[in-house]
């Protein structure tokens, strides 16, 4: 009888220690607004604040951050968000992940995500971007102690999905033909939503790409997919726009949209990554991955990217470890 009362104590009281553990969670700002679409996105703020309504402090015990956000038309999108440390001046989530806007992580879902592995004290603001349109989003910012992620964390396997047809703006070509890396740029943006609004002005300190004509049908979509780090030239300043793509090229591109950019860097990264895993997706199995891609082929890609689950992230700790997964309710599709 003794033994047993000596268990249950144990078990009340390792309840109520992970009852403090959860209940440890402080609020710090709201999340209320609406938010423009990436590059830049909006920074969260405390409207009721003038001065500063942005940051938020951790408690010298906290090394987290919650962030949790609904969007008020319940309609589905990626998000990406950063994470700036204003005492130390940096942001968290610089990087050079290929897919991501700069200074920011994702794609994340409404939800929950976590920045962890953060410093007690020290005062944050958080920064989120749509993956395009305005949205409108409630939620909240707290601050917890919780365990970082040691390494960046993938699923096991991964998931390609049933091809449908995917849109292909004004683009009509022959089987056979080859897609030039402009229309390939105008391809996978035309796989979103068109804007309701113009949202964003794109500008560039330096724009990267001397071979890009300032009236440029395609310079819209080169742009935004620049501002993404969807693309990045063949060097030397040059896009090459007019260049048939080849098919990894064209997997490599459709990657990093997904979300799947640092899953094939994990992979072996260029050029073996980005294959191997356009191959579990299912969008490419043939054996001439330099040969331009033909239009039969890349509709293939296409249709496939359509309805894939994007890869999407759910922590990320300031060593710049994060945890993945596939969102199934994250698709091209689901967008349209």
């Amino acid at each position: 009888m003794k033994k047993t009362i000596k268990r249950l104590s144990a078990l009340t009281l390792s309840s109520m220690l992970l009852f403090s553990v959860a209940q440890a969670e402080t609020f710090k700002l709201p999340i209320e607004g609406t938010f423009q679409n990436q590059p830049q996105g909006n920074v969260a703020r405390d409207k009721t604040k003038t001065v500063n309504g942005s940051h938020f402090t951790l408690n010298d015990d906290e090394n987290s951050v919650i962030v949790r956000f609904q969007p008020e038309d319940g309609g589905k999108m990626e998000y990406y968000i950063s994470l700036y440390d204003n005492t130390e001046q940096r942001y968290i989530t610089a990087g050079d992940m290929p897919g991501l806007p700069e200074n920011m992580v994702g794609p994340i879902s409404s939800g929950e995500f976590k920045f962890t592995g953060l410093t007690g004290g020290n005062s944050y603001s958080v920064r989120i971007a749509t993956a395009i349109n305005y949205a409108s989003l409630k939620g909240e910012v707290c601050g917890d102690r919780l365990e970082a992620a040691a390494d960046s964390v993938f699923p096991s396997s991964i998931t390609g999905a049933v091809s449908a047809a995917a849109r292909t703006p004004n683009l009509i070509k022959a089987p056979g033909d080859t897609v030039s890396r402009a229309d390939m740029c105008v391809l996978i943006r035309g796989l979103l939503p068109p804007k309701k609004q113009s949202v964003q002005i794109l500008s560039f300190e330096e724009y990267p790409f001397t071979d890009i004509p300032e009236d440029a049908s395609f310079k819209d979509a080169v742009d935004e997919l620049i501002g993404l780090k969807v693309i990045n030239g063949v060097g030397d300043g040059k896009f090459m726009p007019e260049e048939a793509v080849t098919n990894v090229q064209a997997v490599k591109m459709l990657v990093c949209s997904l979300g799947y950019g640092g899953y094939a860097e994990n992979l072996g990264g260029w050029p073996r990554g980005y294959l191997a895993c356009g191959r579990e997706l299912g969008l490419y199995g043939g054996d001439a991955p330099d040969s331009p891609a033909l239009w039969q082929d890349v509709q293939k890609m296409l249709d496939t990217a359509y309805n894939l689950p994007h890869m999407c992230m759910s922590e990320y700790s300031a060593a710049g470890k994060a945890v993945f997964y596939q969102a199934p309710d994250i698709t091209y599709a689901a967008f349209n």
